[in-house]
């Protein structure tokens, strides 16, 4: 529904340039659940598998750390694009792109990231609870969406499809935290926002401050490339500083693990 429904309601309420200049954002953004897919591959059965008298421990703590990495990998990609799509856009497609796809596709943005909050609260409830209830979030946002856009686009246009769209999210990402955190983890709000939000949270903020005063001087491709780098480099360089001790020695952990797998696949013959 919202991957496919909403260009045809920007079809039918806006002309083909409009739906090509939010279907280009929109389909670059969908790609990067597969972000989401690595982590969930990961988390998911280690979270079914939990049992014994630590078990509900064992859960949020797991859960916390989830929240972290997925942050961890999927922030930096849409600081730079909520900074940079227009640049972005304007040198791959034109101009056009630049100055009509601008708050659309930022707030398209701000969507991909919720849908990032809500995929972990998700894992949640399918490995613990009934999965039903993730399918039935699912309808709730199509439903959402369709109400949203049936009261925007005839207004805004394509800005009003993106509007319904990241509405629709936050509602569903409300409701599956909500859920998760009261009926099945017993997480506090304020725990999840100390444990969970607040590293990743505040390197992203730390990286966007950085980079969106200059986002109008990338006019060309070698400082697109630049700003890409020092995305990359401000956001993790502060990650790490933020970093618990525990995440620090997960994340050793993985490069020597990655360093183990090298030297094997190297002596293979």
């Amino acid at each position: 529904m919202t991957n496919q429904f909403d260009k045809v309601y920007v079809a039918r309420a806006a002309s083909l340039t409009d739906t090509t200049l939010y279907s280009v954002p929109a389909g670059l953004l969908q790609r990067l659940n597969i972000l989401r897919s690595v982590v969930s591959n990961v988390v998911l059965p280690m979270m079914s598998e939990l049992h014994g008298p630590n078990a509900a421990a064992d859960l949020r703590r797991m859960y916390l750390k989830s929240v972290r990495f997925m942050l961890w990998f999927g922030l930096p990609p849409l600081i730079f694009l909520f900074a940079l799509m227009p640049q972005f856009l304007g040198l791959w497609l034109g101009g056009e792109f630049a100055s009509k796809s601008i708050w659309p596709a930022r707030l398209l943005v701000i969507s991909q990231a919720l849908f990032f909050l809500q995929g972990q609260a998700d894992l949640v409830i399918v490995a613990r609870d009934r999965p039903w209830r993730v399918d039935a979030l699912v309808w709730l946002q199509a439903a959402a969406c369709l109400f949203c856009w049936k009261l925007l686009i005839s207004r805004y246009g394509i800005l009003g499809v993106a509007a319904g769209s990241a509405l629709a999210q936050a509602l569903c990402m409300t409701v599956a935290l909500a859920f998760s955190h009261r009926r099945i983890l017993n997480l506090p709000w304020r725990e999840f926002l100390a444990e969970g939000l607040y590293a990743p949270g505040l390197s992203a903020l730390l990286t966007l401050t950085a980079v969106f005063p200059i986002h109008s001087s990338v006019t060309t491709w070698p400082r697109m490339l630049a700003c890409v780098l020092g995305v990359v480099a401000i956001y993790y360089s502060s990650t790490y500083a933020l970093m618990s001790p525990e995440d620090r020695a997960l994340f050793w952990n993985w490069v020597a693990s990655g360093r183990l797998r090298l030297d094997r696949l190297r002596k293979e013959p």
